[in-house]
Order: structure tokens, then sequence, then C-alpha cells
């Protein structure tokens, strides 16, 4: 599946564009940009940037009407999803993507105040409005955007059509891309997206799905593991240089049932542009609950191998071949086994096998459904 792009400049950016409401409305998720010379936040569902040094405003988004919300995260993303940013800045601070909400799907709930305030209200019953997706109707409509603070473009990105109602996560690549992950309503179907913001200088690829897992036997839960290897990982059996802009990354998934690790490797014009699978980093009866850090051969992770009712911090090798320098053909094969090591007592081997035949026989089964 291939996703379109639109892309649209925007005339309500320009210097000094103050919000007009801004003493009755309060500026909401405020950060910094990376680079530190830029803070972007919303007012009244709209999104704006100030220089730190209070010289310039520049206003991104004007909504067109009040269902409609940008660079927030909507009731949906924030008690289902645990995504509770609605804007992501670029790591080189030339722009953001944001997320559109559309709300106007959604019924609007009354809330009445208490009794006690009819009297500073003329004797009417104070009462707000709120748009609350009730289970089973209409949830809000979101689409994600790309503003570019060099041009003041605008770029929209739809969501793949198997995957297009939730916006669940936004991570960076070192390609200067973003993985973007959407799920559909019944959470059976996850599409890792990699979407390449306007101007950027590395593979200018339209839209297209990174990885795409399925489950018919139930719901897919969400994680919020996702790590760059700071080494590239050589996908089997090419033991050759890499193109210009690969990397690896590990992602998590209970396609065994259990919470474990896994390893993909990014090569552009490989596999159909789609992340190729090396294999597996963690297995067993027990549970990854997040990764701590990563280093080029090692990831520190807490999970419950011990126990369910403990969570120790581990360290886990990074298998397979890791590629030290694609300028000169050099690479450096790793053949470490899958050994699992709690932290605190590093010469006591927890586990150690192979990958598992159910995560193998798995994978052979996505590759088929994405053919």
């Amino acid at each position: 599946t291939t996703t379109n792009t639109n892309t649209t400049t925007n005339n309500n950016t320009t210097s000094n564009n103050t919000p007009t409401n801004m003493s009755a409305s309060a500026a909401m998720d405020a950060r910094l940009s990376p680079n530190g010379q830029w803070v972007a936040y919303v007012v009244d569902g709209d999104l704006y940037v100030t220089s730190t040094n209070g010289a310039t405003t520049k206003r991104l988004t004007t909504k067109t009407s009040s269902d409609i919300m940008n660079g927030l995260a909507d009731f949906v993303a924030q008690e289902e999803m645990d995504r509770h940013h609605g804007y992501w800045w670029n790591p080189d601070s030339s722009g953001l993507f944001f997320a559109q909400v559309d709300e106007s799907p959604v019924p609007a709930v009354r809330i009445q105040h208490s009794s006690s305030s009819i009297s500073n209200n003329g004797g009417n019953i104070p009462y707000e409005e709120y748009r609350y997706p009730f289970c089973g109707q209409s949830n809000p409509h979101t689409t994600l955007a790309y503003y570019s603070l060099k041009d003041h473009s605008t770029t929209w990105h739809a969501a793949p059509r198997e995957a297009s109602e939730y916006l669940c996560r936004l991570d960076w690549c070192p390609d200067g891309s973003a993985c973007v992950q959407w799920q559909n309503r019944t959470q059976t179907c996850l599409v890792y997206c990699r979407v390449v913001p306007p101007g950027n200088n590395s593979n200018k690829l339209p839209t297209k799905p990174l990885w795409t897992e399925r489950n018919s036997e139930g719901w897919i839960n969400l994680t919020h593991i996702f790590s760059i290897v700071p080494e590239k990982v050589v996908p089997p059996p090419n033991y050759t240089n890499l193109p210009a802009g690969s990397f690896s990354f590990v992602i998590a998934s209970e396609r065994t049932d259990f919470m474990h690790l896994y390893l993909y490797t990014y090569c552009p014009g490989w596999n159909n542009d789609m992340a190729i699978y090396i294999g597996a980093l963690t297995e067993g009866d027990w549970m990854v609950e997040r990764i701590v850090g990563i280093t080029s051969s090692e990831i520190y992770l807490l999970g419950t191998h011990d126990s369910v009712l403990e969570k120790h911090l581990y360290v886990v090798p990074i298998q397979m071949t890791t590629a030290v320098n694609t300028a000169n053909n050099n690479s450096k094969k790793r053949n470490n086994s899958l050994d699992l090591m709690d932290v605190c007592d590093r010469n006591s081997s927890m586990m150690s096998s192979t990958s598992s035949s159910s995560s193998s026989n798995y994978e052979q089964q996505q590759q088929q459904q994405q053919q």
C-alpha cells in the first residue's frame, strides 16, 4: 500500500503573528525545538511557534471550525493509545509533524455544574460540552501533516488504507525520515510507515509501509519500544556493504504470546523498500517491559524473566552481523547466542538458545501476507 501526499503553502505563517486570543486561552503542550531557537505550543486548537528571543511568532495552522484541533492528542489517543503529544519536532529543527483531529463525527456530551453555581449564573444551570467517543460509536478523524519552517509549507500524509483509524506513534529515524505507527479500529493490524519530510536529502520515496503486523486472533497491544541500533546490522545472507541511508531498529511484539524484542534492518531499495527481519533478540515464557538503554552490542531492558511478580534489569546481546565499516567493504560477524543476563549478576546466564521456530514461522506467514 502506497500512501499519497499533498503539499500546500500556509499563507497564515508570518512574523509577529501573535494569537489574538492568547490572553483568553492558555498555551498547551509548549516544547522547545531541539536547537533551542523555537518553542512550539497550541492555543485554541491551532499550532504556533515563537522564537526563544521573543522576536517572531508564526501561526502554523488555521482551523476551519471549532471541531478541528491541531497539534494535540485527542481523548482516544491519550486514554487508549497512551499518546499524549500531537506534534513532533524534526531533530534538525527545520519543521515538525503534527496531527490534525476532526471531532465533528463524535457526539457532544453535556456536563452540568453543581446546583450551587446557579445563583451565580442568572438562575441558569451552567454546563460544558465535550466530544466523547462512546464505545461502538464514531471516533474522531486524525490526519498527519508536516510543516516546514524553511518554506512555510504544509504537507499532508495519507494514512495506510488497512490501518487508518488510529495514529499511535511517531519516532525519528537516522536517515531523517519518521516511523509512524497506524492501527485499524479493531486493533488487529499495526502498520509501521516510513514518512520522509519534504526537502529531506534522504531517499525521496513515496510513503510506504516499513513493516506490517497482523493478528487475526486478537488485538495488537501497543508499546513505546522503537529503538535505533547504533551500528547497522547486515541482513543475512548478504554480508556486503549496505546502501546509504540504511539503519537497524528494535521493536517489541507479542507474536509468540509474550512481549519480546525483534531486530530489523531497513535498506533503501531492498525488499521492496520494506524493513528486513533479522531475528528475535529475546524469547521464552516471560515479557519484556521496556528498553532502558541500547549500545552497538547490547540492549538493557526491564523484564519479568525471574518471576511475573518481579521486574529486573537485564542485558541481552545484539546478534547477527554488525556492519562496522561500509565504506571499504569491511564487516564484522557477530555470532552471539541468545543469552539473557541479570545486570546485577552478569556472570550467571539466564537463558541460552537460538531464535525460536515459532518466531520463524510467524515471520514466514507475515512475508506471505505482504506478497
